[in-house]
């Protein structure tokens, strides 16, 4: 008789999520140019989406921590999920010294070949 898999545990977020939605909700981040450009080029959003996409997120939605090739205190939390339609791709992290939420990256994820 076969053993039972024994079920992975879902990957934890370095920021919790719910630090990242009151960071949103009391206007403590900055979305960054390339991210707001991206966003719009990729699906036609502006800030307003983009704020309005982030609050739609899901702890399911969470994919993994990477750290930061800029600095080495940053850990970039990457999402991907089907939101709206479109499949979206947000990394991001909070500031150690200041606090805020920085949206890093707000771009369609595509499928790599």
């Amino acid at each position: 008789m076969a053993k039972p898999k024994k079920q992975r545990a879902a990957p934890k977020s370095y920021y919790p999520l719910t630090d990242v939605l009151q960071k949103i909700n009391s206007e403590q981040f900055l979305i960054r140019k390339n991210a707001e450009d991206s966003a719009l080029d990729d699906f036609g959003w502006n800030r307003p989406k983009i704020i309005d996409v982030i609050k739609l997120l899901e702890e399911r939605h969470f994919c993994m921590s990477i750290p930061s090739n800029r600095n080495a205190w940053w850990v970039y939390d990457v999402y991907k999920a089907r939101l709206l339609g479109e499949n979206v791709y947000i990394h991001l992290y909070i500031d150690d010294t200041d606090g805020i939420l920085i949206i890093n990256s707000f771009k369609e994820d595509r499928p790599r070949y």
